[in-house]
């Protein structure tokens, strides 16, 4: 079991119909033109940016990413990782989350409701490598995992961020 702790909540941002198209422009394109976002949602400038602007300040923009072909850079592996935990604690939950958000090769780490508690998910070189990554992850927090999961991808037929 994952713990939610509750000084966790976030404000909720308002969100109108040009700030969605804001959203699905940037995520398409994050380098996208000022100028053409405004010019495509029918809006001035200074009146985009400032709803940019106010939606980083909000959190509802967290970042401005770019999304990267992992075999292109020599990281043709993944894995999706199931985690079931046990013996936790706020304090040993937050070490574990830590650890992984620190491992280059942990791209995405996911609490889930179900029969697991954690999704990751985990790129490598090769094989080899993917277990030695696999393998000290669970060597070093035993402790907390009950049971373990891995499936290959094996090939991605999509892969998007959200669309708002």
């Amino acid at each position: 079991m994952v713990l939610v702790s509750a000084h966790k909540t976030k404000k909720i941002s308002q969100i109108d119909e040009f700030d969605r198209k804001i959203l699905n422009m940037l995520s398409d394109n994050g380098r996208e033109k000022l100028l053409n976002i405004a010019r495509d949602i029918r809006l001035s400038v200074p009146s985009t940016k400032a709803r940019i602007d106010r939606l980083v300040a909000d959190g509802v923009i967290t970042k401005f990413t770019i999304q990267v072909d992992t075999e292109k850079t020599g990281m043709p592996i993944g894995v999706h990782a199931r985690i079931k935990l046990k013996n936790i604690t706020e304090e040993k939950q937050d070490e574990f989350i830590n650890h992984l958000k620190k491992n280059k090769n942990v791209i995405d780490i996911f609490s889930i409701i179900g029969d697991v508690d954690l999704l990751l998910v985990v790129i490598a070189r090769d094989s080899a490598d993917m277990n030695r990554i696999l393998f000290k992850i669970r060597h070093d927090f035993t402790d907390l995992i009950a049971d373990w999961e891995t499936n290959y991808i094996m090939k991605i037929y999509k892969l998007e961020d959200y669309s708002y």
